[in-house]
């Protein structure tokens, strides 16, 4: 998967996704969703608007669960 620049598309209204941004010159990686309406990025303890994440791309799909051996 690629990193996706804002600034060429957003994400579908609340679709949850990894953003990137950086705060202080530190590069920051986290989950997020985008609000539409809002205009904006929400993580779970943050709240970023669409000029502050520069990119963002689609979550990789979950492992698959292994079956126990016994």
């Amino acid at each position: 998967m690629e990193w996706i620049k804002t600034s060429e598309r957003l994400p579908n209204d609340f679709q949850k996704v990894l953003v990137f941004w950086r705060e202080h010159s530190e590069p920051m990686i986290d989950t997020a969703f985008w609000q539409n309406d809002a205009k904006r990025f929400d993580g779970k303890h943050w709240v970023r608007m669409e000029d502050k994440v520069t990119h963002w791309m689609p979550l990789p799909e979950p492992p698959k669960e292994e079956k126990d051996a016994g």
